[in-house]
Protein backbone atom coordinates (compact mmCIF):
# COMPACT_ATOMS: atom_id res chain seq x y z
CA UNK A 1 0.00 0.00 0.00
CA UNK A 2 1.37 3.19 -1.11
CA UNK A 3 -0.04 5.14 2.06
CA UNK A 4 1.56 8.81 2.49
CA UNK A 5 0.45 12.06 4.20
CA UNK A 6 -2.28 14.01 2.61
CA UNK A 7 -1.18 17.38 3.54
CA UNK A 8 -4.67 19.37 2.45
CA UNK A 9 -5.96 17.13 5.43
CA UNK A 10 -3.71 17.51 7.88
CA UNK A 11 -3.26 21.32 7.14
CA UNK A 12 -7.28 21.25 7.68
CA UNK A 13 -6.92 19.48 10.97
CA UNK A 14 -4.60 21.83 12.01
CA UNK A 15 -7.01 24.77 11.26
CA UNK A 16 -10.11 23.25 12.57
CA UNK A 17 -7.94 22.52 16.25
CA UNK A 18 -6.59 26.39 16.22
CA UNK A 19 -9.99 27.81 15.74
CA UNK A 20 -11.24 24.94 18.85
CA UNK A 21 -13.50 22.77 16.28
CA UNK A 22 -12.79 20.52 18.12
CA UNK A 23 -14.87 17.37 20.02
CA UNK A 24 -12.29 16.17 23.02
CA UNK A 25 -15.31 14.33 25.41
CA UNK A 26 -13.96 10.70 25.75
CA UNK A 27 -16.29 8.35 22.99
CA UNK A 28 -15.55 5.63 20.62
CA UNK A 29 -14.99 6.45 17.51
CA UNK A 30 -17.20 3.67 15.67
CA UNK A 31 -20.37 5.43 17.80
CA UNK A 32 -18.98 8.42 16.69
CA UNK A 33 -17.86 8.42 12.75
CA UNK A 34 -20.37 9.45 10.21
CA UNK A 35 -23.47 6.73 9.29
CA UNK A 36 -23.51 5.97 5.23
CA UNK A 37 -26.17 8.41 5.21
CA UNK A 38 -24.14 11.38 6.59
CA UNK A 39 -21.03 10.32 4.31
CA UNK A 40 -23.42 9.71 1.16
CA UNK A 41 -25.35 13.06 1.93
CA UNK A 42 -21.59 14.98 2.15
CA UNK A 43 -20.11 13.46 -0.57
CA UNK A 44 -23.53 14.23 -2.82
CA UNK A 45 -23.07 18.26 -1.34
CA UNK A 46 -19.44 18.54 -2.05
CA UNK A 47 -16.59 17.76 -3.93
CA UNK A 48 -14.29 14.22 -3.15
CA UNK A 49 -11.57 17.07 -2.31
CA UNK A 50 -13.11 18.18 0.06
CA UNK A 51 -14.23 15.19 1.44
CA UNK A 52 -10.65 14.29 1.44
CA UNK A 53 -9.54 17.37 3.70
CA UNK A 54 -11.32 14.78 6.65
CA UNK A 55 -8.45 12.40 6.01
CA UNK A 56 -5.06 12.54 7.25
CA UNK A 57 -3.98 9.61 4.99
CA UNK A 58 -4.33 9.14 1.19
CA UNK A 59 -3.65 5.70 -0.43
CA UNK A 60 -2.56 5.74 -4.34
CA UNK A 61 -3.40 2.82 -4.36
CA UNK A 62 -6.83 4.25 -5.66
CA UNK A 63 -8.02 7.07 -7.90
CA UNK A 64 -8.34 10.52 -6.05
CA UNK A 65 -12.05 11.05 -7.35
CA UNK A 66 -12.82 7.74 -5.29
CA UNK A 67 -13.64 7.71 -1.17
CA UNK A 68 -10.88 4.57 -0.69
CA UNK A 69 -7.91 7.01 -1.82
CA UNK A 70 -8.96 9.08 1.31
CA UNK A 71 -7.82 6.99 4.62
CA UNK A 72 -7.18 7.96 8.40
CA UNK A 73 -10.44 9.99 9.43
CA UNK A 74 -9.70 12.90 12.28
CA UNK A 75 -13.18 13.83 12.23
CA UNK A 76 -16.81 13.73 11.47
CA UNK A 77 -16.88 15.73 8.83
CA UNK A 78 -18.19 18.74 10.74
CA UNK A 79 -15.12 19.14 13.87
CA UNK A 80 -11.93 17.11 15.05
CA UNK A 81 -12.50 14.44 16.86
CA UNK A 82 -10.34 13.23 19.09
CA UNK A 83 -11.14 9.74 19.49
CA UNK A 84 -10.43 9.53 15.79
CA UNK A 85 -7.83 10.87 16.10
CA UNK A 86 -6.78 7.90 18.88
CA UNK A 87 -8.39 5.35 16.63
CA UNK A 88 -5.99 6.71 13.69
CA UNK A 89 -3.03 6.46 16.03
CA UNK A 90 -3.82 2.89 16.90
CA UNK A 91 -4.60 1.56 13.32
CA UNK A 92 -1.69 3.35 11.39
CA UNK A 93 0.63 1.62 14.53
CA UNK A 94 -0.86 -1.78 13.98
CA UNK A 95 -0.51 -1.49 10.09
CA UNK A 96 2.87 -0.09 10.61
CA UNK A 97 2.19 3.55 8.73
CA UNK A 98 4.82 5.39 11.00
CA UNK A 99 4.46 8.69 9.75
CA UNK A 100 0.54 8.74 9.88
CA UNK A 101 1.20 7.38 13.88
CA UNK A 102 3.30 10.02 14.59
CA UNK A 103 0.94 12.66 12.55
CA UNK A 104 -1.82 11.71 14.55
CA UNK A 105 -0.21 11.77 17.77
CA UNK A 106 0.97 15.34 17.01
CA UNK A 107 -2.54 16.17 16.46
CA UNK A 108 -3.45 14.75 20.23
CA UNK A 109 -1.15 16.37 21.54
CA UNK A 110 -2.48 19.86 20.12
CA UNK A 111 -5.61 19.20 20.80
CA UNK A 112 -4.31 18.43 24.25
CA UNK A 113 -2.30 21.63 24.90
CA UNK A 114 -5.48 23.63 23.98
CA UNK A 115 -7.59 22.28 27.16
Amino acid sequence: MAIKIHKSGLENAMRLINAGEVETFDADWNEEKPTLEELVYFINHHDMSEYGRWFLGIDDKFPVDTKEHYVFPYGDLKTVQKCALVNTLNEAQKSNHQEIAHTANQLIQMIDKKK
